[in-house]
């Protein structure tokens, strides 16, 4: 039997003279230590996908530098037919490898004085897990998998509604996976957009809702004062008792899972653990964040268009890998107070604008009537840009709708 340093060339001799290794192999180029054996077997994959030979002559003629490699790997033939053996010993041994780099990425963050706890919990969550997953890892062809492929992204792509059948019409709503950035100037209404989103991504699960604009107690009075229709300047008081049977009807019929950070120091590091901690028990339907430049980074970032770059970047990050819709909302440049906003009047724009999947602003100009609010599609990934529509704005609740 072949030597622990001798099996990855004994697999690629295997795959050069047995046709079947190449049509049940699960191993990918990057678990082979050795540059010779990664390079072959890469280049071997290549062409049996492609339909074409992969003999000793046809490699050798491919690759002269690695002549000697591709001839001896077939020296001892009772070390070629354990190629069964020797896929699970490379496996092992890549697997080994990941693990002890995943060790020191786990050193270094254990060392850092900067790292709080959240930090620390979320990289090693994400470290363990991409360890874990490095197995799974294949490169496969659009030629042997695009009916699969597609049918599977089709069967699991799960689109949930905004609060606006205009809205909808032009970004089909939010989905796993996406970053929504809303922007407004202040006062236009940007926050109680967010509340009345969050309350409809909440009707598929658990919505994380994170603010360092408001306590708990506001973004409930916003989502109570808009959903069931009780004037929110009475919110803060005793209501009469009409309305207080109205909330206690509201409250006993039509709640739903919306968990509130209303910490006024946040990370994307500590919504992450949030939200993973809520996903071990049911899949979370959103992430609503107010609003961007108001959370911090693990390290000191001076350059505040670098903070915010790394932020958002984090951010779309944690919809990717989390596979939850993340809508964070964002200032506006000071420059300019009235009129329709765009992409460059974001706040740190270049990160925003490169992250986002959609990017929305609400405005109200000189031109607009007071109970109306006017959206503006700037970026838009998934269909038509530069829309604009208008929605009726109710401020006696807080509350934007589709107008008529």
């Amino acid at each position: 039997m072949a030597e622990p340093q001798d099996i990855e060339l004994a697999y690629i001799g295997a795959a050069m003279t047995i046709p079947e290794v190449l049509e049940v192999t699960s191993l990918r180029p990057d678990q082979f230590e050795s540059v010779p054996c990664w390079t072959l077997f890469e280049s071997m994959v290549e062409r049996h996908e492609r339909g074409l030979g992969v003999s000793q002559a046809t490699m050798s003629e491919l690759f002269p530098r690695y002549d000697r490699e591709i001839w001896s790997s077939t020296d001892s033939m009772s070390d070629v037919v354990a190629w069964e053996f020797h896929e699970q010993g490379i496996k092992l041994r890549a697997m080994r490898r990941a693990v002890r780099a995943a060790a020191l990425r786990l050193q270094q963050v254990a060392d850092a004085p900067e790292a709080d706890m959240d930090t620390i919990v979320d990289v090693v969550q994400a470290t363990t897990a991409t360890t874990l997953a490095a197995d799974e890892r294949k490169a496969t062809s659009m030629l042997t998998d695009a009916r699969e492929v597609l049918a599977e992204m089709r069967k699991a792509v799960k689109v949930y509604p905004s609060p606006w059948r205009t809205l909808n019409d032009t970004i089909a709503g939010f989905a796993p996976g996406r970053m929504t950035v809303i922007g407004a100037r202040p006062g236009v209404g940007k926050s109680a957009v967010a509340t009345q989103i969050a309350f409809e991504l909440a009707s598929h699960g658990p919505v994380i809702v994170a603010t360092m604009e408001m306590d708990k107690g506001e973004v409930y009075s916003r989502i109570v004062s808009q959903q069931a229709g009780i004037y929110y300047g009475g919110m803060t008081g005793q209501l009469p008792e009409f309305l207080a049977a109205r909330e206690d009807t509201w409250l006993r019929e039509k709640l739903r899972d919306i968990r509130v950070i209303d910490s006024g120091t946040q990370t994307v590091q500590s919504i992450r653990a949030a939200v993973r901690a809520t996903a071990r028990k049911q899949p979370v339907a959103g992430v609503v964040v107010d609003y961007i430049h108001l959370l911090t980074t693990p390290q000191r970032i001076e350059n505040e268009t670098q903070r915010i770059n790394e932020i958002t970047r984090s951010l779309k990050q944690l919809a990717m890998d989390l596979r939850v819709p993340v809508i964070a909302l964002s200032q506006l440049n000071r420059g300019g107070d009235t009129g329709m906003p765009t992409l460059k009047d974001l706040r740190g724009s270049g990160g925003i604008e490169q992250d986002a999947d959609a990017v929305i602003f609400l405005y109200r100009d000189e031109d607009t009537a007071d109970h109306q609010l006017m959206v503006h599609v700037a970026k838009n990934r998934q269909g038509p840009n530069f829309v604009n529509f208008p929605l009726e704005w109710q401020g006696e609740f807080v509350r934007a709708v589709d107008p008529n």
